[in-house]
Order: C-alpha cells, then structure tokens, then sequence
C-alpha cells in the first residue's frame, strides 16, 4: 500500500526526470531524486530512503535512519538499538555511499551491551544503553576515517535497523585525553631551525596534500606535497625549506563527508594559520619573529603587567560599523582598517 503518482511528460522530453517529492517544506527523503528514463518509466521508492527502484522491491528496505547512536570512548558506543534483534554491530565503509544492501562492502564489528549511560558527562544520553566496542585505540582511528553505521543484525546477519554514529567525543578520547597529544602540539605553519613547518589536525582524513603559491598564487613547482600523518595525534605533518617563508598555500583533504554521504576531496585554508590573502582564499607561511612582520616599536613596547585577569576589558567590534559614520578623519577610510590609525576621529 501506497501513494501513486503519475507525472504526465511532454513530447520530446529528454531522458532524466528530476523530482521532489514533498508536503509544504517536509520533504521524503530530504533532497531531489534523478529518474533515468532509460531504465523504465516507473519507480518505487520509500519515505525517508532516497533510492529509487525500478522494479518493485519484494520488502521494504532498511533505511538507515538520522545519527542516533554516540561513540563516546575507545571501547564505549551510546545507542537506543531497537529490540528484537539477535545482536548489534558496527559497520564501516571507506568510500561512504553506504548501502545496506550490498553488507559486503562493510567492515562489521559486533558490539556488546554493557549497560546504561549515566552520570554528568553526557546528560543528555542518560538512560541510553551502552555497548562496548571491544577496538584497539589503531582499530577504532581506522574506523573513525570512514563512514560509520550502529546496525540492528538479525540471526543470519542481516541487518534490520541502522543509524548514523557520531564521533566528537571518541575523536577527543582518542586525541586529546593525555599529557602529550593533539591539543599540546603546535599547529598551522612556522618557521624553525631552518625549516618551514607545516601542521594540520585532521584525524578523519585519508589522504592530505599542501598546494603552494607564489605571491600572484601561481603554483609553485614542488606541489602537490602529500603529507604524513602521525597517528598518536592525528597531525598531518611536512617539513620544508625555510625560503618558503612567504608563500601562500593551501590544503586539499580526501575525507567521509557527512553531508554528501561520500568520500570527497575538499580543498581548504590552513584553520590554524597566522596570515590570509585578501579574501582569506588563502594561508600564508609568515615568521613572527621577522622585521617585516612587526609594526614599528613592536620590540620595544612595554606591556603593563595585569596582576588579576577579570581587569582585563575585551571589546568585540565589527571593522565597518566602527568608523562608518565618522564625521571627523578621512572619510575615504571610514570603516576600513586604517581608520584605527587617526586618532582625530569620532570612534577613536
């Protein structure tokens, strides 16, 4: 049982159909479907499931349903699972596009359940049932690269429910639960002991490149350079010459990505960077300790000590809403940068 739609084609139409099916801004499955025409003029599908069948299925399929279940330590997974299932488990795909149909693409772990969530850590899963993963700190990193699945398994292995995992907690147990790990290490690009160094947390990835500039951004002849991952930290790392000092660059990262549900390349600036090109579409590779990084006086400005830190005044301002309306100062530099440099203003 279910609804029947017939969507009348005018002559010479081509051969794909693109459709959504909808009631006011509730859409079925979230998005657009592409019908292929070549295939047959009628199709079957499912709320919620975005696959389109063209013949019609013998049962319904299982729809992997929202991102319910929480990784929340090495050996510990949150989830309310539904009942009726002879056990749980995890799956894994590198290449994302997650299809529950085709199980021999998975990596499957089975889960146990270990009890129930409580406590103030994570208040808001209290009461939902734990399972323990039973993965090595290297097993669950691997699994973390890859799009991840809490799956309801029945006695011959199939799967009868599914749902999304999330991963910031585990990512953080993981990385940043001891003395000497992500969060201690220095990040972004710097010069040292001769060396341009390059460092980017990004432990879900499988493969990043540093691309590199010239001052035009015209590539320069060493990139692409792939970069070695240090799997105590998830830091992604490269070393290179010091006369890089300058140049611009930027990272292209192969990574799960949750929104396309696939694997993809995403090309991006440097998060922990301590310099951009005009319209940030670019990091650059600076060295503070440089002439031409400081203003005038920098070495020898003197800054008072502040003995108790709740004396400290932070302001946040918008550039442009500053000085905008400024009668006083070169109006040409209203709401720009330089507008802080005139003293004989309204804002200053």
């Amino acid at each position: 049982k279910g609804m029947l739609y017939r969507v009348p084609l005018k002559p010479g139409h081509s051969d794909c159909l693109n459709f959504v099916i909808h009631k006011g801004d509730s859409r079925a499955w979230g998005g657009d479907a592409y019908l292929d025409l070549r295939q047959g003029n009628s199709v079957y599908t499912f709320d919620g499931n975005p696959t389109l069948y063209y013949q019609q299925p013998a049962q319904t399929p299982v729809v992997i349903k929202d991102a319910s279940a929480h990784w929340l330590y090495r050996d510990t997974l949150a989830w309310n699972g539904p009942t009726g299932a002879d056990h749980y488990e995890l799956w894994a795909t590198p290449q994302g596009d997650a299809d529950l149909s085709r199980p021999e693409r998975f990596t499957r772990q089975r889960i146990e359940y270990t009890g129930k969530v409580y406590g103030d850590r994570f208040p808001h899963l209290n009461g939902r049932s734990t399972f323990s993963t039973g993965l090595s700190a290297g097993q669950a990193k691997a699994l973390l690269k890859q799009e991840l699945l809490a799956v309801a398994v029945d006695a011959a292995g199939k799967a009868l429910a599914a749902t999304r995992v999330q991963t910031p907690f585990v990512l953080d147990d993981l990385y940043t639960a001891g003395s000497n790990d992500a969060d201690e290490a220095r990040l972004g690009s710097w010069i040292e002991a001769g060396q341009a160094k390059f460092r980017l947390w990004a432990p879900t990835a499988q493969r990043v490149e540093l691309y590199l500039y010239d001052a035009q951004k015209r590539p320069l002849p060493q990139d692409p350079i792939t970069l070695t991952e240090d799997p105590d930290t998830g830091i992604w790392r490269h070393d290179g010459d010091a006369s890089l000092q300058g140049s611009y660059y930027r990272y292209r990262v192969q990574v799960f990505h949750h929104k396309t549900g696939k694997l993809e390349w995403v090309t991006t600036t440097d998060p922990y960077s301590l310099s951009l090109s005009t319209g940030s579409r670019y990091s650059q590779l600076v060295d503070m300790a440089q002439a031409q990084t400081k203003p005038d006086g920098w070495d020898s400005q003197t800054v008072p000590p502040i003995n108790k830190p709740e004396d400290n005044i932070l302001y946040e301002l918008q550039i442009h809403d500053f000085s905008m309306n400024d009668s006083k100062g070169t109006r040409a530099l209203n709401g720009k940068y330089l507008a802080f440099t005139e003293g004989e203003r309204d804002s200053v």
